[in-house]
């Protein structure tokens, strides 16, 4: 008999997975503890810290269908935390006592938190499987809906068109930042906790208690903490805000989706099965359901990740509670969280789109909707509150005489003298006024190609073969050097968003170098590409005697490239260890002022030779 949603036989796949909960079930509990244990054996085996006899017998013992788990419901009723029961029912297991051995330095808290982090390792692994579903679904959408005009909303209002493509990028960039977090989370939360009584590792020899918590740290694959973190609950907060933004996103989709879905409305709507979303008392409803159940769904995780922010305020090194919130909170916000997800995997991969609808809603306000388009070209000719004033005149004009903005417009002599009624047309057509949306929508759907090629100009190793300071290794360019990239067009797009792109066109350099850097473009260092290209792989020879003179056996090519603060040096310098070309970096006035004779000669022929060659 359940009691609680997330069990229940009627509701439990509504609010939540089978795949999701199997993660957070006793047993799973229980495994968690078990393999820590069995890890720490091997462990201290391997050191010599317990007897290998000991740790084998442990090993052999340490499994789920060994444990009683009535005994152990009893135990821990009794001690109030379950850690202790396991280790004595492995105990009482092994033979010649050797059971004695299994826990050998550490504390329940070691054991419990390692196993949370364990089931949140594996929890994380199954929305980043569900994200990537739901990002193909709402990819697609993107994408066979990039030219789709629909109305965009400011307060429940039609403000100016979008396309419905615009939309759903939109959503799909909030999720690769999501998927982003989850990165970040990983490399914060996955650690392990193994300190022993109050954190300090006393319980082992001095000389061997950090090499026993690495070891174990790389036999569960969690990371080595730098410290105990028995009463910093950071970690499990930060897990807890995250799957409450996660949820937040999904019920914000969710809402627009249940407002599109409006009768008046009508623009989508919630994959069509018979009888889903029907009324016992109106045969014509079709009701958001999968909207519904997220909203519920996201409203419990939110509530849930504050109680996880009480859990912080736990006292001294091992605290008198509340840690116990996570142990209430943590298996209920992922299986809600799951349930949220799956809910929106099924809506978004069955969405229905009703481009005419849209088209019809767009033409409710006789071409309001365009009124600032048509502002806009005006400004320029009249001025820009005259534009306003007068464009304002006539939209309001237009609803009282139910009349068409476009018919309205044309009549007025002030605008016909500087706007043909071409132009009037094609500015009130909603298709034309879409702005950047369509580059917008490139950009975000190529975002895992632009990642990539900023992974491999922002790498955080220093590379040998440079020797220039850290902090300026593979920069990307900054706005200064990012504005002689793009063209006018384009310039609207890049100053206003974080990411920027320009146009990809693949280019072969040559037969001999087959080199694809099509995504090298993405991260907006097309010049340089080409700079190198130009210099490098289609060569001007150098004399052997000017190369020996600065240290380099052959010079394919001279690059001069600056001034200081573009960002062009490190961006050279990041595309030609990428392409795995030795550079010689020769640092400007400085080098020159110290170099004498022959080499200062040398180099300065070479730079002549790069300025002929037209660089």
């Amino acid at each position: 008999m359940m009691a609680s949603i997330v069990d229940s036989h009627i509701f439990k796949d509504i609010f939540g997975n089978a795949t999701m909960r199997s993660r957070w079930t006793d047993e799973a509990r229980t495994a968690y503890y078990l393999k820590w244990e069995v890890a720490l054996a091997t462990v201290q085996a391997k050191l010599k810290i317990i007897p290998q006899e000991a740790c084998d017998e442990i090993i052999a013992k340490a499994k789920v269908e060994n444990i009683d788990f009535d005994k152990l419901k009893e135990k821990t009723e009794l001690i109030g935390y379950p850690v202790l029961g396991v280790v004595q029912q492995i105990v009482s297991i092994c033979r010649d006592g050797l059971g004695e051995w299994c826990h050998w330095g550490a504390t329940t808290q070691d054991v419990t938190d390692s196993a949370t982090v364990m089931a949140i390792r594996d929890s994380l692994d199954i929305i980043e499987a569900d994200l990537d579903h739901i990002m193909s679904s709402v990819a697609k959408l993107a994408e066979d809906h990039r030219l789709t005009p629909m109305a965009g909303r400011s307060n429940l209002q039609q403000a100016v068109p979008i396309s419905f493509g615009f939309k759903m990028a939109r959503l799909l960039a909030t999720f690769q930042r999501h998927k982003e977090r989850i990165e970040e989370i990983r490399k914060r939360v996955l650690t392990l906790e193994f300190g022993g009584a109050a954190g300090t590792l006393a319980t082992l020899n001095a000389d061997i208690a950090l090499k026993c918590q690495e070891e174990l740290a790389r036999e569960l694959d969690l990371v080595q903490p730098e410290i105990a973190w028995h009463t910093e609950r950071d970690r499990f907060a930060e897990v807890g805000a995250f799957l409450g933004i996660l949820c937040g996103t999904l019920s914000k989709n969710a809402t627009d989706i249940k407002l599109m879905m409006q009768t008046e409305i009508d623009e989508v709507s919630e994959p069509y099965v018979p009888h889903r979303g029907s009324s016992s008392t109106m045969p014509n409803k079709f009701n958001p359901i999968s909207c519904v159940y997220i909203h519920a769904l996201a409203a419990t995780v939110r509530q849930h990740s504050a109680a996880l922010m009480d859990a912080m305020l736990c006292d001294h090194e091992r605290a008198t509670g509340p840690w116990e919130i996570e142990w209430i909170v943590l298996p209920e916000a992922f299986i809600l969280t799951a349930g949220a997800l799956s809910q929106t995997k099924s809506m978004m991969a069955g969405l229905q789109v009703h481009p005419k609808n849209m088209m019809r809603n767009l033409n409710l306000t006789k071409g309001l909707i365009v009124s600032e388009a048509v502002m806009m070209s005006l400004g320029p000719k009249l001025g820009r509150q005259s534009a306003h004033d007068l464009v304002y005149t006539h939209c309001r004009r237009a609803l009282d005489e139910d009349r068409m903005l476009i018919d309205l417009l044309k009549e007025d002599k002030d605008i016909s003298a500087v706007l043909s009624n071409t132009e009037l047309e094609h500015l009130c057509d909603p298709a034309n006024y879409l702005g950047l949306s369509g580059s917008m929508i490139d950009f975000v759907i190529q975002y895992e190609d632009w990642k990539e090629a900023h992974e491999i100009l922002n790498v955080k190793r220093r590379p040998k073969s440079l020797d220039i300071p850290e902090d300026q290794i593979f920069r990307t360019a900054p706005l200064a050097r990012e504005r002689r990239l793009y063209d006018s067009k384009l310039r609207r797009l890049h100053l206003n968003h974080k990411y920027r792109v320009e146009g990809i066109e693949s280019s072969v350099i040559n037969k001999k170098a087959q080199i694809d850097y099509t995504k090298l473009k993405l991260a907006g260092c097309t010049p340089a590409i080409e700079e190198i290209v130009r210099k490098v792989f289609r060569p001007r020879k150098f004399s052997a005697d000017l190369c020996r003179e600065i240290g380099m056996q052959y010079v394919r090519g001279v690059i001069l490239h600056g001034p200081p603060g573009t960002g062009e040096t490190s961006t050279i310098l990041a595309l030609c260890e990428y392409f795995g070309l030795e550079q010689k970096v020769i640092n400007g006035p400085e080098l020159i002022d110290s170099l004498v004779g022959n080499s200062e000669r040398a180099l300065r022929e070479l730079f002549k030779e790069a300025q002929d060659d037209g660089s």
